[in-house]
């Protein structure tokens, strides 16, 4: 009872209600502590997950790695790794780095992917799904990623966005590194997954107040900003609609939206067209400078 808060013990069981109250506080701070760096270590199916010794090192804490002032792949190899230029095939013209791409890649204003591989192990050994990319993507550009089926894009975009660890190599996305700095990527990237991935009991408009609020909008403008992605993705008859009562076509909509929405310097997008998505025309406002 509150008459022996002051840490008198009780009679029947020797132990006081001030005690009782201090060790479910300890408990909880122990267990949040606990559930943070189980989180942080524990492997999954998904995420990229740091080594368990990553709180006694100062890199984790700063956060706030850079990419090589250079601009040669092989700069900023892992030790031991080989570096080759990918192979092009013939007859295949690719332009030459102009001035203003230097400038924007000396400013880490870029995508800048450095010998990135990935590979799983399988029954009949391990299958290799990317192997040693090497490109760069600017900023201003629409970058397509094309190829059949099982030649690494969506893995390549996976682990562009954090979903899948790199099993090599590493990528720069505006100064940030996908290996090092994981969070501080998340920040600047907007993303449509190849499956949509919405609530069935939220609307239209929550979704994209939700995410709006995650991407770190203010409060003042999420309600405009909420509409007019609505309206650019054509989904304005359908703003307090549930996105389990959507159409195929719609949700994709949908989640185009919710890449979109934010002040994202890159946005990824895995296949936004699929679906019945045909009749989607986007209506995008000239940027004034």
């Amino acid at each position: 009872t509150w008459e022996n808060f002051d840490f008198r013990p009780d009679g029947a069981t020797g132990l006081s209600f001030g005690e009782v109250l201090w060790l479910m506080f300890y408990q909880f701070i122990l267990y949040c502590l606990l559930g943070w760096y189980f989180d942080q270590v524990v492997p999954s199916q998904w995420g990229i997950k740091e080594k368990p010794w990553f709180f006694l090192t100062g890199e984790y804490w700063t956060r706030h790695s850079k990419a090589p002032a250079a601009t040669n792949a092989n700069d900023n190899a892992k030790p031991g790794l080989e570096i080759h230029d990918n192979p092009v095939a013939p007859g295949v013209h690719i332009d030459d780095e102009t001035v203003e791409m230097q400038q924007m890649r000396k400013d880490h204003k870029c995508i800048d992917i450095q010998q990135l591989r990935k590979t799983f192990p399988t029954p009949d050994g391990e299958f290799v799904a990317v192997d040693g990319l090497n490109m760069t993507m600017y900023e201003g550009q629409i970058f397509s990623l094309l190829g059949h089926n099982g030649a690494g894009k969506t893995t390549t975009i996976s682990m562009l966005t954090g979903m899948l660890p790199p099993t090599a190599g590493d990528a720069y996305v505006y100064g940030k590194s996908i290996v090092g700095d994981m969070p501080g990527v998340r920040k600047d990237i907007g993303f449509c997954p190849q499956h949509d991935v919405l609530y069935a009991s939220l609307t239209v408009h929550e979704h994209l107040s939700m995410f709006a609020s995650l991407k770190g909008v203010p409060d003042s403008e999420v309600e405009a900003l909420v509409m007019s992605k609505i309206a650019d993705v054509g989904l304005t008859e359908k703003v307090h609609y549930k996105a389990g009562g959507l159409s195929g076509g719609q949700k994709r909509k949908l989640s185009l939206a919710m890449a979109l929405i934010g002040d994202c310097k890159a946005i990824f997008l895995d296949e936004p067209t699929s679906g019945n998505f045909h009749r989607l025309r986007l209506r995008v406002q000239p940027r004034m400078s």
